[in-house]
């Protein structure tokens, strides 16, 4: 992970933004997640150079790790920072690991980007990306795409309860019932990250709220009270995990083991085959030798730190279907880690989220394969 001085290059490193420069430098010793690369910001790499856009001095930016056994997170009116010990380096992965004592970071914050498209009753409706976003940017986002995610799950749980009352579907229909099952949850944890998020970042009480109505149809979202006719704003997501959704989860449990294939003895093997290094690592580090006044750093695999894992109540898919997708991520992982290999962060990411949302809702489950990472 690449994170950057706020007192040189100022807040609100979105990824993907042009660099804009501060009018004023701000006294802080604080980094913030992203760098400035080629004009924008970046994740994983940094430009070296004496322009204004990029790391000029020493500790402009570093490549930090992204775990640590020494750190805590403090709290003020919304704004979250991150303070521990890091290990660190300030000129790519070819560099000397040194160790930074009393690291602040300003992390970012992710939000999915549901599809103004999104069909539920689709075989395997496309769910949008995730981008992660400075507190200033996330809020905003918030009350735009909280509606959309809301009437997403909305739409979706009806249709799975549509699909429940299916006596015996053919091969077509449990296609298409086990890939809306993953979708709702994938979109389900995404609904409980954006209400723990919310909570923690709102400073003000309407920064919770957000239109109880959306595309003409009204969310079936937490309310307070309703008064009168009209439709109240929301005051919290609903993301179906609730006691009242026991009846809807262990039908989907239900279901699923009657239609499902148990786990087979390949998936080791298949999984094996996925340890190929994303070629976009490569290309990041051949531009390090570059020649001119401009280089490029790239931090390569490294690991923040974690979140504590929310422990859920009820589960929503079988244990088969979990230990494949958990089996054959930590295989890529744990491979990839004793063959010495890199993976590029942006696949160990996704492999470690999913791993994440399995481990919590499998408690009950007997996943074999390789043992569970410390996430």
């Amino acid at each position: 992970m690449c994170v950057s001085k706020i007192s040189t290059f100022g807040r609100r490193h979105t990824s993907g933004k042009d660099v804009m420069m501060p009018t004023a430098s701000e006294q802080t010793k604080d980094y913030e997640w992203n760098c400035p690369f080629n004009g924008k910001w970046d994740g994983y790499r940094f430009s070296i150079g004496a322009e204004q856009n990029q790391c000029a001095r020493p500790e402009d930016c570093l490549c930090i790790s992204r775990g640590s056994n020494s750190m805590h997170t403090v709290l003020d009116k919304g704004v979250e920072k991150i303070i521990g010990r890091f290990q660190y380096h300030d000129e790519g992965t070819g560099a000397e690991v040194k160790m930074k004592d009393d690291l602040t970071v300003v992390p970012h914050y992710s939000l999915r980007k549901i599809p103004a498209a999104f069909d539920p009753q689709a075989p395997d409706p496309p769910i949008g990306k995730v981008k992660n976003l400075p507190r200033d940017a996330w809020l905003p986002e918030y009350k735009t795409r909280a509606p959309r995610i809301q009437l997403a799950l909305d739409k979706l749980v009806q249709t799975l309860k549509a699909d429940l009352a299916v006596e015996n579907p053919d091969a077509t229909q449990v296609q298409g019932i086990s890939n809306r099952v993953q979708k709702f949850e994938t979109l389900s944890d995404d609904c409980m990250d954006m209400r723990d998020t919310v909570r923690k970042l709102a400073a003000r009480p309407e920064d919770l709220v957000f239109d109880g109505k959306y595309e003409g149809a009204e969310l079936k979202c937490y309310i307070k009270k309703k008064v009168g006719a009209m439709r109240p704003p929301c005051d919290m997501l609903n993301c179906y995990r609730g006691a009242e959704d026991e009846e809807f989860l262990q039908g989907l449990t239900n279901m699923l083991q009657k239609v499902q294939p148990q786990p087979t003895a390949n998936t080791s093997e298949q999984a094996t085959s996925e340890q190929a290094v994303d070629p976009s690592v490569e290309n990041a580090q051949t531009d390090q030798g570059q020649p001119g006044p401009t280089k490029t750093a790239s931090c390569g695999l490294l690991l923040f730190p974690r979140k504590p894992i929310r422990r859920t109540r009820l589960t929503s898919s079988t244990c088969g279907s979990r230990a494949r997708r958990l089996e054959r991520c930590q295989s890529f992982l744990c491979t990839a880690r004793a063959n010495g290999q890199k993976v590029h962060p942006d696949n160990n990411t996704v492999h470690q989220t999913t791993i994440r949302q399995l481990s919590r809702r499998s408690e009950s489950c007997n996943c074999k394969g390789h043992p569970r990472l410390d996430l």
